[in-house]
This record gives C-alpha cells, structure tokens and sequence, in this order.
C-alpha cells in the first residue's frame, strides 16, 4: 500500500496552499526539529484587513537563547496578545459569512495557557485541519529516526 507523504514547518494559521498540500497526503511530517528563524511565519501571520494587512504576531522568548529549534521556543507567560487576536478577528471579520460559526472554537483554542509556539501551532492546524475532514496521519520530525 502507497501512502503520500507531506512535510512542512508548523507555521502560525498557514496559507490557504498549505491546506492543499496537506489535503493531498495521508501522513504530514511537521518539521518541528528545524531552526527557528525569526521574521518567519513560525509565529505570525497577516490578516486581510478593509485598510490592508494586519499582522498577527505571536510573541516568542528568544534573547539570550541563541539559535532554537522550533520545537523548543517558548511563548511568555505574560501579555494581552491573546485576547488582542480575538479582538482583531472580530474586528474585520464579524460580518464575514459563517463567522459566528466558527469563531468560538478559534478563540477557545486562544484561550488555552499556552507556553511551547509549537503546541499552540499544532492545536490550531488540528482544528482547522478537522474542519476540513482530513484523516491522515501527524508525525513529528524530532520523533522520527532521521539520519544524515
């Protein structure tokens, strides 16, 4: 039995190829155990706005941290920045179709106490992933037996 392969780093709500890609494979290898690059879209991500782009930007620990593996950046205990993405979601999409149907799941995941980037990446993929009826399978690459 063949099975189809995708892989890619666990970016923050991802572009809507993403989705393609991921759609078109049984198993997605999340490439957590490459290095963080700051200005990525690791942690932030761009809305569609009426006067243009709005980032949305996760805040992540990294002075004196040196080079980090994304699956081991951290997200502060402190800030509004939670409840300042709901804000802004609800802000420019409250009239969108279908938005009170979906909103409370994305801000319930906002919700959670949320200390690893790369769990609040996975949780969001996951959910958006099963509104979107995929059934394949998650594989992380720090848990596989890679070798050079």
């Amino acid at each position: 039995m063949s099975r189809v392969l995708a892989a890619h780093q666990p970016n923050f709500l991802p572009w809507l190829g993403l989705f393609h890609k991921v759609g078109q494979a049984d198993v997605w290898v999340l490439a957590d155990d490459v290095q963080y690059s700051r200005g990525s879209l690791t942690n932030r991500n761009r809305i569609r706005t009426a006067s243009g782009w709005q980032w949305l930007t996760v805040p992540v620990l990294t002075r004196g941290r040196g080079q980090q593996r994304i699956c081991d950046v951290q997200i502060p205990p402190d800030g509004d920045w939670c409840r300042k993405h709901c804000q802004a979601l609800r802000w420019h999409y409250d009239n969108a179709p279908f938005f009170d149907e979906y909103a409370p799941a994305i801000e319930d995941l906002y919700a959670g106490e949320w200390t690893q980037l790369l769990d609040l990446n996975v949780a969001l993929l996951r959910h958006l992933l099963q509104l979107l009826y995929w059934a394949g399978d998650f594989r992380f690459s720090s848990q596989l037996d890679l070798r050079d």
